[in-house]
């Protein structure tokens, strides 16, 4: 698959952004939920929470960008595994890189989606976001998978899917995500691989130039 750069993509991106700063709970609470209704309860119920908390504080947000980057970070970290995100998308050269370029992609991987989408997620608030199911794997307890339906001030209405994975810690977080049928994990990780041929096998030219928005090129 290659994603080509256009407005619905760019939409689909700040759904996908503004859908995880909305769905901020703290995953290890859910490792009490014992049923699918109750998952779907308490991400629902963590929802009107953390919108209040990006509005109270989006006017210090817009004044002081490394604030909201650190905060971003913190809160986003909670709930997305970008370790087993980044080093999925780094695939078999995940495992031919050195440990601090694996760690290095990471850091990139994480920086580029922030700084690309961040004051797109400032500048908008019209946006409606409900969860439509929530369901735990009955044949692995360790994975989960949540349907979002999200609806634009225009009447556009998006899906996007959540799969969970729960880590050593007990904490279900995002290990993929799958926005109108845009599966990005297999996205990223084919530009991945489409950018080491490109630089002949230099990883740490790909590592370096990076960028989000270059990824969905």
């Amino acid at each position: 698959m290659n994603i080509k750069v256009n407005e619905s993509f760019i939409k689909f991106i700040y759904i996908l952004l503004t859908s995880w700063v909305l769905v901020f709970p703290s995953w290890s609470v859910a490792d009490t939920v014992q049923t699918n209704e109750e998952l779907k309860q308490y991400i629902s119920a963590s929802m009107d929470q953390l919108v209040f908390k990006l509005k109270a504080h989006k006017a210090e947000y817009k004044s002081d960008a490394d604030l909201f980057y650190h905060d971003l970070n913190i809160e986003l970290s909670k709930v997305i595994d970008f370790k087993r995100i980044a080093l999925k998308v780094m695939g078999k050269y995940g495992r031919k890189s050195s440990k601090e370029q694996r760690l290095q992609f990471i850091s990139v991987f994480k920086s580029s989606l922030y700084q690309t989408y961040a004051q797109v997620l400032l500048d908008n608030n019209e946006v409606e976001i409900a969860v439509v199911n929530a369901t735990l794997n009955p044949r692995n307890a360790k994975k989960a998978k949540v349907n979002i339906e999200i609806k634009s001030a225009g009447g556009s209405q998006y899906d996007v899917s959540y799969a969970l994975h729960k880590g050593k810690d007990q904490t279900y977080r995002i290990e993929n995500i799958v926005v109108m049928g845009i599966n990005l994990g297999l996205a990223y990780k084919e530009r991945f691989q489409q950018q080491v041929k490109v630089n002949k096998g230099n990883i740490k030219a790909v590592i370096e130039n990076w960028t989000f928005e270059g990824a969905a090129a």
